[in-house]
């Protein structure tokens, strides 16, 4: 899921623990629109990340989530170089010269989102 708000990237405490993601406690709260306050359980640093044949590493933010588990954000997506093209539903990156597809699925909803495959 591409969030334009957020400034992080998030995963559910659910899903880091089936892919086995290390996490270290950290204090911090998360506020979902319409929600209350909750706390975050932790982060990792520098987590080797794989979307589709890109491979990179980034900083994950582990909380609360309710509908979908894992939250891209724009700050990854300046660091990886990339940019969407919606009407072929992909995500292209440009980094290090070589252009690498990742396909997306786009959602229709309330607020300006991607889900990312």
């Amino acid at each position: 899921m591409l969030d334009t708000k957020a400034d992080t990237a998030y995963m559910a405490k659910e899903l880091a623990n089936k892919v086995g993601l290390s996490y270290t406690k950290e204090k911090g709260f998360i506020k979902g629109v319409n929600a209350r306050s909750l706390p975050v359980e932790g982060i990792t640093r520098g987590a080797l990340t794989q979307l589709g044949q890109w491979q990179g590493k980034a900083d994950i933010t582990i909380a609360p989530l309710d509908d979908k588990k894992f939250y891209l954000v724009i700050k990854f997506f300046n660091m990886v170089k990339a940019f969407l093209v919606p009407y072929t539903n992909t995500m292209c990156s440009m980094k290090k010269g070589q252009p690498c597809v990742v396909p997306v699925k786009s959602e229709i909803g309330e607020g300006k989102m991607l889900s990312t495959l």
